[in-house]
């Protein structure tokens, strides 16, 4: 490639929509381009998902808001720069076809495309544009797969989002938490359900809206590296929110490719560490995703460290003990936890920070010989205040109405779990000591609460005045 462009052609692309940029002889795609698509064929959002082996594949996925079915592609290849920003496409860069589909009913008649691309080299980092049909190619975006040797993993953890809509006025820290979690430069995000707050019902696309601008301006890691994402299903995806269909959850069934049509599944995620998704209850029953748990869970009884990640929680902080479907998942995937092993459950839907203790059969057991129950997804939401019978949930290590995500690191050997608010205060660790947290973390608790207790008096007088939740 030349080191300068020739100045006919830099005019031309600035009049045809391509967006370069040169510096010290180098070209380099835009990473300042617009977030708004210029027309409305351009692919409005970017976004990452695993549908097979995390370290040889990687699915790319974008929207097109033109209701004509227009042919996508994606461009990609391998990024051995050094510089933060990406250098152009080379002339050898791999171009692919997506498929596309519509949401059926969506009035919009958006068109969403997916392409997986497999046989990438693990670990190694890569570049990727993608477009429509009459659209340019968009600003350039790294993405990386995994590892597949001892390099340490990195990644965040969390769930209970939400939007900044008309429907959904989500008055929590979405934003900076995002930007929060990106910072980490994270190798991926696991993401426990209740994304949007859209309910499943296609008129509240503008939820998905809301929630898809704020990942692509705030949920890139540093390098524009876009941050693959394995996401678990939760009640806000679902009309009715339980027992219900991938009919019933038309958004997340029909924006991320994961595992067809069920949202229950497993990742290897390189050669030391696996995750177990499930679907506590929405799409699928507890009782209905035992004997898979049991196989799945036999299947990686070599794995040094086994996970698992669903929406509701076994061990609530916020909501009662005694929630039918928290009594379901101890009574069907608790002994399966137990005898399995599993060495950490991530789970959301009490919008609250919440550490167990080290637990098998529901008691208190040394670190290291039971699960370890991480929540409790507020990573957007309001925090939520505490229940009146907190002290006696002695299952629980730490508690505290904390908007957070947790911060999760490989190191020696072992999994080391940080809290993080949207400050980027460390608020809690486990096994290893923080010192701030350690010293402070009553105070941010009791001040958590307090803010809590004062947000949800307003919502309650805002519902009462017919204004909405």
């Amino acid at each position: 490639m030349s080191d300068l462009i020739p100045r006919r052609k830099a005019l031309s692309s600035l009049l045809t929509g391509t967006v370069v940029a040169a510096s010290a002889g180098r070209l380099y795609a835009n990473e300042n381009a617009e977030i708004i698509p210029s027309t409305p064929s351009a692919p409005a959002y970017v976004y990452l998902t695993w549908q097979h082996d995390p370290c040889t594949t990687m699915t790319v996925s974008f929207q097109s808001l033109d209701p004509r079915n227009l042919k996508g592609e994606l461009r990609y290849w391998l990024d051995e720069s050094t510089h933060p920003r990406i250098d152009l496409a080379p002339p050898d860069a791999r171009e692919v076809s997506t498929q596309a589909h519509q949401i059926p009913g969506l009035s919009d008649g958006r068109w969403v495309h997916h392409v997986e691309l497999t046989e990438l080299t693990p670990g190694v980092r890569y570049a990727c544009q993608v477009r429509v049909a009459g659209s340019d190619w968009t600003c350039a975006y790294r993405f990386q797969p995994l590892p597949n040797d001892d390099t340490p993993l990195r990644f965040v953890v969390g769930g209970d989002i939400g939007a900044r809509t008309a429907h959904e006025r989500n008055p929590g820290e979405r934003d900076p938490l995002h930007n929060q979690a990106a910072l980490r430069d994270p190798h991926f995000a696991l993401i426990g359900g209740d994304l949007a707050y859209a309910n499943g019902k296609l008129s509240n696309i503008d939820d998905w809206d809301s929630l898809l601008t704020a990942w692509k301006q705030h949920f890139l890691a540093p390098g524009r590296r876009l941050i693959p994402m394995i996401l678990a299903i939760g009640n806000h995806e679902v009309d009715g929110g339980y027992d219900g269909t991938p009919e019933t959850a038309p958004f997340f069934y029909g924006f991320f490719a994961q595992a067809g049509r069920v949202a229950h599944f497993t990742r290897r995620l390189g050669p030391r560490l696996a995750l177990v998704v499930l679907d506590s209850g929405h799409t699928a029953t507890h009782s209905a995703q035992t004997d898979w748990l049991d196989e799945q869970l036999t299947a990686l009884r070599d794995t040094p460290h086994v996970m698992a990640m669903y929406h509701i929680p076994l061990y609530p902080s916020i909501r009662s003990f005694g929630g039918s479907r928290s009594e379901r998942g101890r009574e069907e995937w608790g002994p399966l936890f137990d005898r399995h092993n599993v060495e950490v459950a991530f789970e959301n839907h009490d919008h609250a920070l919440k550490r167990t203790h080290s637990l098998r059969d529901g008691r208190i057991v040394p670190s290291g010989e039971g699960t370890l129950y991480l929540g409790d997804g507020a990573l957007g939401r309001g925090a939520r205040p505490q229940p009146k019978d907190a002290a006696e949930r002695t299952y629980l290590a730490r508690a505290a109405s904390i908007q957070h995500f947790w911060l999760v690191e490989e190191k020696e050997g072992e999994l080391i779990y940080q809290a993080i608010d949207a400050a980027g205060r460390i608020v809690d660790s486990y096994p290893t000591v923080h010192a701030d947290a350690e010293a402070n973390f009553d105070r941010w608790a009791e001040e958590a609460d307090a803010f809590a207790r004062r947000e949800n008096a307003a919502k309650r007088a805002a519902w009462d005045a017919g204004l909405g939740w």
